[in-house]
Order: structure tokens, then C-alpha cells, then sequence
């Protein structure tokens, strides 16, 4: 304990004499916030698109060919950009854009994919989307087929 408190004091000391110790500043003026709640009240909290997907849930393997579906809403008032949306492959050296493969599947407010094939292993989808104000939105979905490879940081290595 007492090895704790030495060590707090130290660390204090140390930030006091390189200026990184407690001071009072203004990070937020009260115009700044005051602009930042009527931006809210115009467009709401949450301005950008929802992006939501209902299909195989990572860590859970299906079998393929498989069904999934990504709703999208846009919010205060805007439509979602349906020739906006990006849906690209992950898990590779360089994404792979699949959006030409899915744009049947597309529609107003959800992407409804049926007879999905894709090989066995831990997948990663993309989706990015535009609505009518401009906002931008971009989700990540990850899924496996059959087995379920342990997580890595590191993307799979690629002979040249």
C-alpha cells in the first residue's frame, strides 16, 4: 500500500514538472456546446445512418450456402443513398468489392442476400453507406462458415 501512494505521489510529481499535471482550461466553450445542441435538435443524435445485421452471428459457424440480411435507416429526414452502398471482403490483403455481386439484393431500407456461398472459415463484410444529408456510415461484420479459426491481429499472409 504504502509502495502504491509513493508511487501516485511520484507520478504526480513527475506530470507537475513537465507541465502535464491538472490545469484548468476551457476545452468547451458555452457557445460551442450551445451550437452543438441546436445541431442536435435539428438532426437529431445520432445523424449518420443505423446500420444493422441479421445473419450468422461471429463466433457461431453456419453452413453454406446461408441467408443474411443488413437493415439501414437514415435519420431527421434523410433517405438512404441506395447507389452509395459499398460492400467490400475484408480478410485479405487488399478489400475485395463485392458490391456488384450483392446490388440485386439491394433495396430501400435492407440488403436481403439468399444463397450465399462461401467457403469454410472466418469471413469479414464491410458496409459503408451515404443517406440524402451526406452522412456517411460504415459497419464491419464478421462471421464463419462451418469451423471457426481462432482470432488473430494479423490479417492472413499471402504468398506473392
Amino acid at each position: 500500500m504504502k509502495l502504491l501512494i509513493a508511487g501516485r505521489m511520484a507520478a504526480t510529481a513527475l506530470l507537475a514538472g513537465t507541465g502535464l499535471a491538472r490545469a484548468d482550461f476551457v476545452l468547451i466553450s458555452d457557445e460551442e456546446a450551445a451550437q452543438a445542441r441546436r445541431f442536435i435538435a435539428e438532426r437529431g443524435p445520432n445523424p449518420s445512418p443505423s446500420i444493422k445485421f441479421d445473419g450468422p452471428i461471429d463466433g457461431v459457424p453456419v453452413k453454406s450456402p446461408f441467408d443474411f440480411v443488413v437493415k439501414y435507416s437514415a435519420h431527421a429526414g434523410a433517405q438512404i443513398d441506395v447507389e452509395s452502398i459499398r460492400v467490400n471482403y475484408m480478410l485479405a490483403r487488399d478489400p475485395i468489392d463485392l458490391t456488384q455481386r450483392v446490388r440485386k439484393f439491394i433495396g430501400p431500407d435492407e440488403m436481403r442476400v439468399t444463397g450465399a456461398r462461401v467457403p469454410r472459415g472466418r469471413h469479414q463484410l464491410q458496409i459503408k453507406m451515404q443517406d440524402s444529408n451526406g452522412e456517411l456510415r460504415t459497419a464491419y461484420f464478421t462471421f464463419c462458415v462451418e469451423i471457426c479459426e481462432p482470432r488473430t491481429t494479423e490479417l492472413p499472409k499471402h504468398a506473392p
